[in-house]
């Protein structure tokens, strides 16, 4: 489950936040061509807090 937001105030919606920062931001495995970017990866301490947060969480991606 995910979810989108375009302003910081509106991460206050959200409970019990873990902020992490993507280390790269890629186009689909899918569609590896493309100029559109969807995916993202993390580095290993943003890993270990991502599998930490459990099946539970939801994804909050702030675009901007």
């Amino acid at each position: 489950m995910h979810t989108y937001i375009t302003n910081e105030s509106q991460i206050k919606a959200f409970p019990n936040v873990t902020r992490l920062k993507a280390a790269r931001i890629t186009p689909s495995k899918f569609a590896p061509n493309s100029s559109v970017l969807t995916d993202v990866q993390l580095d290993a301490s943003g890993e270990a807090l991502f599998k930490k947060a459990g099946q539970g969480c939801r994804v909050v991606y702030l675009k901007n």
